[in-house]
């Protein structure tokens, strides 16, 4: 049986590491480790970490553009950075 998106939650340090890594919008693998991403977590991140438009979207700002709760968001959110740090870690990209 597939394990639940909450399960794939990374630690704060992780969660930092990948948050550092995206708001320094001048790597340009950014790009090819989001066209990874399956489309809801890539616009996620896209929103939150201002890599479409400049703007970093809050949660509840997010959640409007998707029509979905804010706690929607958040794990979406938390499971997309865990994929990133699953690209990321085991590169030495961090």
């Amino acid at each position: 049986m597939g394990r639940h998106m909450n399960e794939y939650v990374l630690d704060e340090f992780q969660r930092v590491e990948v948050e550092q890594w995206l708001w320094n919008r001048q790597d340009p693998r950014i790009r090819d480790l989001l066209s990874g991403l399956s489309y809801n977590p890539r616009r996620i991140i896209e929103l939150r970490y201002g890599l479409k438009y400049g703007h970093r979207y809050s949660l509840e700002e997010t959640a409007r553009v998707f029509r979905k709760p804010v706690d929607w968001v958040k794990t979406i959110e938390a499971f997309a950075l865990f994929q990133l740090y699953q690209f990321l870690e085991p590169a030495g990209r961090l």
